[in-house]
């Protein structure tokens, strides 16, 4: 028997380090995942909502012009303005018929039966915009620029036409007062000069077009932005429901 009293001693645990509520964490990875989770779900159903919300808009806005907004031949038109030059021509800058960048075109499938029509007295033509350029080559013309309501020009200084406008064989489609064009692809200019290609051109001129996309484009778009917002609320159910379970399970 030991000579020291008493015999035993509980240990004093000074061998194991002391545990503090300072080393446990108070954030167990449990709790992270299910907060990272959640966050995950809300920002995903904000942008479902909010990319439905803009699909819907501009489907319904394209659905309400296709509906309302065509004429009695089932066009869109634009207002009409005047346009005038001391020049011999009014050239309206080139209309590309291309989306270069995505790869989709805007011709016939978009665009349809596109119309001009200017004073009954004036030669309106579309041409491919190289030739047309090469028409103006060294004619005085104006170039319009339009923006909403303004109108802006630019003189190009020169002299007279080659020659009247309608002997020359670069129009796609022409015509006195009015002309009527099946769009296609391609870069293209329009032009409008007095018949003979005299100086001074003064006219109004509006355009119209069937546009026979914009009805199942707009539909696609409204039907796309519904499906979106359904999504939306279908993550924001299922997130609420895991966070109601995990709840109820602890």
């Amino acid at each position: 028997m030991s000579d020291v009293y008493p015999p035993f001693r509980r240990g004093t645990g000074d061998d194991e380090p002391a545990v503090t509520t300072s080393d446990r964490d108070p954030f167990p990875p449990t709790a992270d995942r299910r907060s990272g989770a959640r966050t995950a779900a809300v920002v995903l159903c904000a942008l479902l909502l909010v990319l439905g919300s803009v699909l819907s808009a501009a489907g319904s806005v394209g659905l309400w012009a296709d509906t309302t907004r065509r004429d009695a031949d089932g066009f869109l038109a634009t207002g009409s303005k005047s346009f005038r030059t001391s020049g011999y021509a009014l050239s309206f800058g080139t209309v590309d018929m291309r989306w270069t960048r995505t790869g989709v075109t805007i011709g016939h499938d978009w665009l349809g039966i596109v119309e001009l029509r200017a004073d009954p007295d004036v030669f309106v033509g579309i041409g491919a915009a190289a030739d047309v350029a090469d028409y103006l080559s060294g004619v005085a013309y104006d170039e319009v620029r339009t923006n909403g309501a303004d109108i802006g020009y630019r003189h190009r200084e020169g002299g007279p036409a080659p020659s009247a406008p309608a002997a020359r064989p670069i129009w796609v489609a022409y015509g006195t007062g009015t002309l009527a064009w099946q769009a296609e692809e391609g870069e293209w200019a329009v032009v409008v000069l007095n018949p003979d290609g005299s100086r001074v051109v003064d006219t109004r001129l509006s355009a119209r077009a069937s546009v026979p996309a914009l009805g199942p484009t707009a539909a696609a778009l409204l039907l796309g932005g519904v499906l979106a917002v359904f999504l939306s609320g279908v993550v924001l159910v299922v997130a609420v429901l895991h966070t109601f379970r995990r709840g109820t399970a602890g």
